[in-house]
This record gives structure tokens, C-alpha cells and sequence, in this order.
């Protein structure tokens, strides 16, 4: 079933790629989630390089697919370049707190 395992204990990712597969599955670019982490985009890029691999999925879509269908969103923690943990904000909460603004 879906989503019963945690995507890191499925497909091994570190902190750093289920933070990727989290942002990818809300539909966020790669140079989004380098901003929103802090890091490069060159960073960004070998960590989805690492996570296709580990997934076995060849196209960035077909990775995209595979998360929307595995709940990556919901299971994937936000964790900075570093290692540091991060509160980042989903496309709804930071639209929610710009009209607050």
C-alpha cells in the first residue's frame, strides 16, 4: 500500500532528498526549493540526480508521478543543505501569510 512506509525507509533517502521529494511533489522548481533551502541550484540538482537513482526513475516527471502516488508530500520532513531542520512554508501558507502582509 502507498504511503504505509515512510519514502526514507523505502527508497533509503537522506534528509536532504526527501526534503526534494517533498518539494517536488508540491509542484515547486528546482531553483524554488534551492531558495527555500538555502542551498545552490548545482546542490539541488545532485540531490535530485541521487533521488532518481535511488528510486529508479529516469525523468524528473516520472519521479514527480511516482511521489504524488506515494504521499511525499505528507512524509517528507524539510530539511536545509546542511542537515539543519527548517519550518518551510507550502505554496498555501506562504500565499495565506503574503495577504496578511
Amino acid at each position: 500500500m502507498p504511503g504505509a512506509i515512510p519514502l526514507t525507509a523505502r527508497y533509503g533517502l537522506t534528509a536532504a532528498e526527501a526534503a526534494l521529494a517533498a518539494h517536488l511533489a508540491e509542484g515547486r522548481t528546482l531553483a524554488e526549493a534551492a531558495r527555500l533551502r538555502g542551498c545552490s541550484v548545482n546542490t539541488v540538482r545532485t540531490h535530485l540526480a541521487r533521488l532518481m537513482s535511488k528510486t529508479g526513475t529516469q525523468r524528473q516527471s516520472a519521479l514527480v508521478r511516482l511521489l504524488m502516488l506515494d504521499g511525499a508530500g505528507a512524509q517528507a520532513s524539510a530539511v536545509g543543505c546542511f542537515g539543519s531542520t527548517a519550518a518551510l512554508p507550502t505554496r498555501q501558507a506562504a500565499a495565506a501569510a503574503s495577504r496578511r502582509t
